[in-house]
């Protein structure tokens, strides 16, 4: 069972979430739509995330030992924020050696 949202003392969502028919998040919100993020899943096996302005940041990963690991991560810069890029590599182990 997934949790697709919270509801206050008063009877109020305040927060939503939906999957998709894997079982994997694709949408996130508060409240009136705020804050509502989606989420895609891309076939190179990056996930791609959209913020409530449009702004989307493409996370990428790698497997190490069957754990998933995250490899770079690529923001799209708008007026009032640059992009936030950073890379992540990891020895065979799966411990981080570079950020």
């Amino acid at each position: 069972m997934l949790l697709t949202g919270i509801t206050d003392e008063n009877g109020v969502r305040y927060a939503t979430w939906t999957y998709d028919d894997q079982g994997r998040a694709i949408s996130s919100e508060h409240a009136n739509g705020a804050e509502k993020v989606t989420l895609s899943y891309n076939a190179d096996g990056s996930t791609t995330v959209t913020n409530e302005l449009g702004k989307q940041t493409v996370y990428r990963f790698q497997t190490i030992q069957g754990v998933r690991r995250i490899t770079a991560i690529e923001g799209e810069p708008s007026a009032n924020c640059p992009a936030s890029n950073s890379q992540y590599s990891y020895d065979e182990r799966g411990l981080l050696k570079t950020k």
